[in-house]
């Protein structure tokens, strides 16, 4: 059993899981295992036990056996000395960075990586991200506020709009008379 496979049966039996491999339910590639992308009703329906299982029978994975790379450790080691002697700090040095302040990014990084802006980690049966209707998300709203706005704008310009009337004194005829 993989090392994987040894952190889901920590809450589980080994032989659920192997039951779970067998069924094609989980998929087991060397020290990984994955739910299997047969259909989204598996993932929720792992949801669903995993939901309903009692608190005192979760546990944390075992820590694993394997080490990271030592140019990881040595860059991870620089960064931190230099954070303790020269007071650098990553987040103020990236956010100052030209290229972090480019607006279109996030719309290229969207595009780029495939994402679901709308996405969820959840399964259907907890949360539909897409069973929303078109009017509920941010890009509809914002032209119904902008509609709304612009015709309460219009209101307000029309209620306010005064007209000049140029003044005629009208004569009567005792003033006729005396001319």
């Amino acid at each position: 059993m993989t090392a994987a496979q040894r952190a889901i049966a920590s809450s589980r039996s080994e032989m659920d899981v192997d039951d779970l491999i067998s069924q094609g339910i989980l998929v087991a590639d060397d020290d990984v295992v994955a739910a299997s992308p047969r259909t989204t009703d598996v993932a929720s329906s792992l949801s669903h036990s995993i939901r309903n299982t009692p608190l005192d029978d979760i546990r944390l994975p075992p820590e694993t056996d394997g080490h990271c790379s030592k140019t990881l450790e040595a860059k991870i080691a620089e960064l931190y000395r230099k954070k303790l002697k020269e007071g650098s700090d990553m987040n103020r040095l990236i956010q100052t960075r030209k290229d972090f302040r480019n607006p279109s990014i996030y719309e290229k990084l969207i595009d780029f990586c495939k994402i679901d802006e709308y996405g969820s980690n959840f399964p259907l049966d907890v949360y539909d991200p897409h069973g929303w209707p078109e009017s509920s998300f941010y890009e509809e709203l914002a032209k119904e506020q902008k509609i709304e706005m612009d015709k309460r704008e219009k209101e307000r310009k029309d209620r306010t709009k005064v007209e000049f009337v140029t003044a005629v004194k009208k004569s009567t005829v005792a003033d006729a008379g005396t001319t």
